[in-house]
């Protein structure tokens, strides 16, 4: 299940995607980058909720759902469909809070708003930072042993 997700590197069948549209765009995340990608206080109340296995199925579910969702992101902007690339982030977003990847849920948040403002240049940009924070958030996810590696 290992997925690279540097996007800017990322060879999507359309186009290159992201990396003309990258380079022009502000970079605005709206914060700095948290030493640990998941909040653990957030994660540990969704755990009190559910058991240790429902909770290993949720988060695996996420590890193969949000990396198809910046895939969908970076066709969709290769191709001009903010629409699509706002609905995408917005779905990636609410899995991010629940399971406590706060800083990957802002940068969702801000993609989501940039996209249907129609600045797709500005969502390019923050299309990079998440896909490195949603990296950081795997890695914590495998490292904590809830996905396999």
């Amino acid at each position: 299940m290992e997925r690279k997700i540097r996007f800017a590197q990322l060879n999507c069948a359309e186009n290159r995607c992201v990396a003309d549209l990258a380079s022009s765009a502000p970079l605005n995340d709206g914060a700095m980058t948290p030493e640990s990608p998941i909040e653990l206080a957030d994660f540990e109340a969704l755990l009190e909720l559910l058991d240790r296995d429902t909770m290993r199925e949720v988060v695996t579910l996420f590890a193969i759902a949000a990396p198809e969702h910046m895939i969908v992101v970076c066709r969709s902007i290769a191709s001009g469909e903010a629409r699509v690339v706002a609905t995408a982030f917005h779905t990636m977003r609410s899995g991010c809070g629940q399971l406590g990847a706060r800083h990957l849920e802002e940068l969702c948040v801000n993609a989501e708003r940039s996209a249907k403002a129609g600045d797709l240049a500005g969502t390019a940009a923050l299309l990079d930072l998440a896909a490195v924070e949603l990296e950081r958030c795997l890695g914590w996810f495998r490292e904590h042993r809830w996905v396999d590696s």
